[in-house]
């Protein structure tokens, strides 16, 4: 059993009030001073737990804010039960906090949205991180009309919305094919005092490119650009791929071209949607070169460059070629196995 769990378990059938005077001067050595002035960086949830149980037992305990940043690095590791199973021993210690966060991280914005009555009740106003957090849910569990009513009544009710909030409407809108809506919503952004970043304008680009609008995706491209806004390696991406699949060969070309003027490094999905498009173009050649452009700027092939080979390898007959493909292959899926057998 990890310590983590030990410790929990530990503080589930713990009182502060009932432990010995001596105990609870030694429990408490470490002061508030020095967690003030700590970094809260962990060598994973052990280490964090044990500082929650030192921080729990210290008299007087630490401030609201201060288990909010050990929780901010706990969330950081992607341990979200753990922060929840903390935050209910912490009622045992008279303490409460607000874990709508990982709630909706774990998929229970109902939970979340309970959270957020109380608080309202209570008299207290949540800000725009709260509110951010759950749409974020919401579109997680793909409630999209719940998303947008809870966003029209958070502008109704006076909170302005911020670019996190814009992106993850955006995105979401993306992702189940509402992009027409996305790209309104992009378009009003700034006429409402938020201006559009790298991030909402790579999602809209993905989304046309993905419902075969390349020309739109490449002219709203063109428009950020304007807008004095760098693309990065996704928005290349996305466009690369479009220009692909819309056999547009000249403008992959180009974008290929720019993005190393930019001196944007392309990465292995760079790199497989180029090598993808090649070898089913039965260009084997000119895939093998991008491959050894590839592994010249130290990006590893992964499993779909290696498919994308062996494919191509059998369009144009060349088994021998396809078995010297897939031994690479064959012990990346071996590696990651053994990954996932460790952990």
């Amino acid at each position: 059993m990890s310590a983590s769990r030990l410790l929990l378990q530990g503080m589930a059938s713990l009182n502060y009030s009932s432990l010995p005077t001596s105990l609870r001067s030694a429990s408490s050595h470490t002061s508030n001073s020095s967690i003030k002035n700590r970094n809260f960086e962990f060598n994973g949830i052990d280490d964090a737990v044990e500082c929650f149980n030192r921080m729990v037992h210290m008299h007087p305990p630490p401030s609201t804010f201060e288990f909010n940043r050990l929780f901010g690095s706990i969330v950081k590791m992607n341990h979200y039960s753990a922060v929840i199973s903390l935050a209910k021993s912490m009622e045992l210690f008279g303490i409460k906090l607000n874990i709508v966060n990982c709630l909706c991280c774990l998929r229970n914005v109902d939970f979340g949205f309970s959270l957020l009555g109380k608080i309202l009740k209570l008299g207290l106003q949540p800000n725009t991180v709260t509110f951010n957090i759950i749409i974020k849910g919401l579109c997680a569990e793909a409630k999209v009309a719940h998303a947008v009513r809870f966003f029209d009544e958070m502008v109704d009710n006076g909170h302005q919305p911020n670019t996190v909030t814009y992106n993850t409407m955006i995105n979401c809108f993306c992702k189940v094919g509402y992009t027409h809506v996305a790209v309104h919503l992009l378009n009003k952004m700034e006429s409402r005092g938020c201006k559009p970043n790298v991030v909402a304008y790579s999602a809209v680009i993905d989304g046309l490119c993905k419902d075969m609008q390349f020309d739109n995706a490449f002219n709203l491209y063109l428009e950020m650009m304007e807008q004095g806004v760098t693309p990065d390696v996704v928005t290349y991406n996305s466009l690369i791929q479009g220009a692909c699949n819309s056999g547009q060969r000249k403008a992959t070309t180009r974008l290929w071209k720019e993005m190393i003027a930019k001196r944007i490094t392309p990465n292995v999905i760079t790199f497989s949607i180029v090598v993808d498009k090649l070898c089913k173009e039965g260009k084997i050649l000119e895939a093998e070169c991008v491959l050894g452009k590839m592994i010249d700027i130290d990006v590893d092939p992964d499993v779909f460059t290696h498919s994308a080979l062996m494919d191509g390898y059998c369009l144009v007959g060349r088994i021998d070629r396809h078995w010297s493909c897939l031994i690479p292959l064959l012990k990346r899926v071996f590696n990651l196995m053994l990954l996932v057998i460790i952990y």
